[in-house]
């Protein structure tokens, strides 16, 4: 953090070309909030990893974020950028809010991991294989 606030001269906000995991995790850990204006968000795999780091999540109210991040984002109405900086300032100023979206986010993304996911697609796959091909079928 050092080196990147000498390269900052004193502003709070960075941005990155590419962080390897355990980048993300350092900064996702300190970080106030994670703001994403992505309209056509599909895995919402950075707002998720943000959850599990304890990170408030702001993006736009989208019908992919809405199902992947539950109640526990704070959704702002698409093309409304000045409420974008009002909640990061909330998420950021308020202590309450913070450990609210916090304890809410790593709870979320519990139920979103990699296994759980991958043995839901198991079974969709398995799913499909029996309801298709029965081998006594001539």
């Amino acid at each position: 953090f050092e080196q990147l606030n000498k390269k900052n001269s004193g502003k709070n906000i960075y941005f990155f070309k590419r962080l390897n995991d355990k980048e993300k995790k350092i900064f996702l850990n300190g970080a106030a909030g994670y703001i994403t204006t992505s309209l056509f968000e599909s895995t919402c795999e950075d707002e998720l990893n943000a959850m599990a780091c304890g990170t408030p999540v702001i993006c736009y109210e989208t019908e992919s974020h809405k199902k992947l991040l539950g109640q526990n984002a704070v959704f702002v109405k698409k093309g409304d950028k000045k409420s974008f900086l009002k909640m990061l300032k909330s998420a950021k100023d308020s202590l309450n809010l913070k450990l609210q979206m916090k304890a809410l986010g790593i709870q979320h993304a519990k139920k979103h991991t990699i296994d759980i996911f991958s043995n839901k697609l198991v079974s969709i796959f398995e799913k499909i294989h029996s309801d298709i091909y029965s081998p006594d079928d001539k």
